[in-house]
């Protein structure tokens, strides 16, 4: 075998490994219960393969109305990453665009119109140190992710582009799904859970019981009038 046949062996089994981390990551994504755990496994996806100096993830704060860091790596500290409200024009920029931001763009237009408005979004981008921002939409913006540059200082290639596209488009199905459970078990007038909620929990207990070998108990009340009570 040549070494050029070599090589390209090696590149076709990481290619084949890669594919397979991302289909089995991108799995995981949609099996996670908490917002928090999303943003957790999206940004540890992204920087083990593509390696940015700088990463975090921010999700939508639904009782705040804010924006808020989820998850981050990298050389850039947490007191970079502020919560961003929903009326910001950063966010309802992101909103309208629905597609990835590469900071060079960004920051050639605000130069070129000199509106204020671009200059808001442009001095997030700065304050951010942000090369990429890769909103999450599921019919609204449920957060978006900041990459900073590439550790080898290189270009993000087309493949690196394929992975933001894959993951960050779980990540915000993953969102949003646990978003819908939550609107399906919790009353929007009490905030209390309602009875829709009542298998989920009890297979957590039975389960945590059986871990625990412990009894498991249960009971039930029948609130007479209960429109009184809300």
């Amino acid at each position: 075998m040549t070494q050029v046949g070599a090589r390209e062996l090696v590149f076709q089994a990481k290619q084949e490994e890669y594919q397979r981390f991302l289909v089995d990551s991108s799995r995981a994504l949609l099996q996670i219960e908490k917002v928090a755990d999303v943003a957790g496994h999206t940004v540890e996806m992204i920087q083990k393969y593509i390696e940015p100096v700088s990463l975090g993830m921010y999700v939508y704060d639904r009782e705040k109305g804010i924006y808020v860091l989820g998850a981050s790596s990298g050389e850039v500290g947490k007191e970079v990453y502020a919560p961003i409200a929903k009326e910001d024009y950063f966010a309802r920029y992101l909103a309208e665009r629905k597609e990835p931001l590469r900071t060079p763009d960004l920051l050639r237009w605000a130069e070129e119109s000199k509106a204020v408005d671009w200059q808001e979004v442009a001095n997030q981008v700065r304050a951010f140190r942000a090369e990429l921002v890769i909103p999450l939409i599921v019919e609204y913006l449920l957060g978006f992710i900041i990459v900073g540059k590439k550790r080898d200082r290189s270009d993000y290639s087309s493949t690196d582009w394929n992975t933001f596209v894959l993951v960050s488009n779980n990540a915000g199905m993953a969102i949003y799904s646990i978003f819908k459970n939550e609107d399906s078990v919790i009353d929007g007038l009490t905030k209390a859970i309602n009875q829709r909620s009542f298998p989920h929990f009890l297979g957590k207990a039975v389960a945590q019981g059986v871990r625990g070998k412990q009894a498991v108990w249960g009971g039930a009340l029948d609130i007479d009038h209960f429109k009184d009570y809300n």
